[in-house]
């Protein structure tokens, strides 16, 4: 009987921390994906203001 209890409790214990570990990941993942897309919003950004600054001196 008590090593039942023991076992339940190690076993939802491990659950309880894999879950956790997923979540990290999750929100890990999707902070990356934010920051390639600001990366690359910074990027188009450039170019844009390249393109605009070279038209002021092509005239």
């Amino acid at each position: 009987m008590e090593a039942e209890k023991i076992d339940n409790s190690l076993a939802e214990l491990i659950d309880t921390k894999l879950q956790f570990n997923f979540k990290i990941d999750k929100d890990e993942i999707s902070q990356h994906k934010n920051d390639r897309k600001i990366a690359f919003k910074s990027y188009k950004t450039q170019v844009v203001e390249r393109q605009g600054n070279n038209k002021k001196w092509k005239k």
